[in-house]
């Protein structure tokens, strides 16, 4: 976790109460909002999981290079990684549809993983609504 506090709030409060602070902050966060934080980094290291990592390059909620220090823990051969130029946080696919849904359909399907359909270059794959 890295935190940027003025100087004088350094010398004054103590780093373990600013820690647990933002841990209760957290807490009450996801408790309110029913989301709960993850740190991949503390999954278990893998050499079977195939992992698609996609980043913004612009993403200063989760940075593109947070993603580039998980390829090693997955291993080069298993973990794919993206990262889309000009991209937010959570704005990847808003960014490029298309190249998104073929990132995407690419990763699965060279996985194993039927694909109903590839698809077409000229536009997105629309989400199908449930009946």
């Amino acid at each position: 976790m890295t935190f940027v506090l003025p100087h004088i709030l350094c010398r004054t409060i103590p780093f373990w109460h600013i820690i647990k602070t933002v841990e209760f902050a957290q807490l009450i966060y996801q408790l309110k909002t029913g989301y709960w934080f993850c740190d991949p980094r503390r999954f278990p290291r893998s050499q079977k999981t195939r992992v698609l990592l996609i980043s913004g390059a612009k993403d200063k909620y989760v940075p593109a290079h947070f993603a580039t220090e998980l390829v090693p823990r997955y291993g080069i051969q298993n973990a794919t990684l993206r990262i889309i130029d000009n991209a937010n946080h959570n704005q990847a696919r808003a960014i490029d549809p298309v190249a998104y849904d073929q990132i995407l359909v690419s990763f699965f399907s060279s996985n194993g993983v039927p694909v109903a359909s590839t698809p077409d270059t000229n536009r997105a794959v629309e989400p199908t609504s449930a009946i």
